[in-house]
């Protein structure tokens, strides 16, 4: 897939009426990089996640994300161990760390679509 192809696959799903994760995280990967695969790839690097959404700045971005999100972030959290056969006791900031599983998990599932698995 071209990055021409990319970004309009993404600016279709960045204009949805309906606000989800996929759509912001559309948005995310247009404004990261000049190149859309840059930030599907690096956010399948677990080294360099982190540092990925520009919306997770600061903590209020973060509470902002999961009173948006919180059903849909749920709705990940269990997917993910029914996946993996896992339950997980989330330590620390419990907003935190389901934001960003489900950030994490949404962009990979996207990247899988979009045929930008690493």
């Amino acid at each position: 897939m071209t990055t021409i192809e990319l970004k309009n696959k993404l600016q279709t799903i960045a204009n949805l009426e309906q606000n989800t994760i996929e759509k912001m995280i559309a948005y995310e990967a247009l404004n990261f990089d000049t190149d859309c695969k840059n930030f599907f790839i690096e956010i399948q690097n677990t080294e360099d996640a982190t540092g990925i959404a520009n919306s997770f700045i600061y903590d209020s971005d973060i509470d902002t994300f999961f009173e948006n999100y919180s059903y849909q972030i749920m709705e990940i959290q269990q997917e993910y161990q029914k996946e993996n056969e896992v339950t997980f006791l989330l330590k620390g900031d419990l907003k935190r760390n389901l934001s960003w599983l489900a950030f994490e998990q949404t962009a990979i599932k996207m990247a899988k679509e979009l045929g930008l698995e690493i």
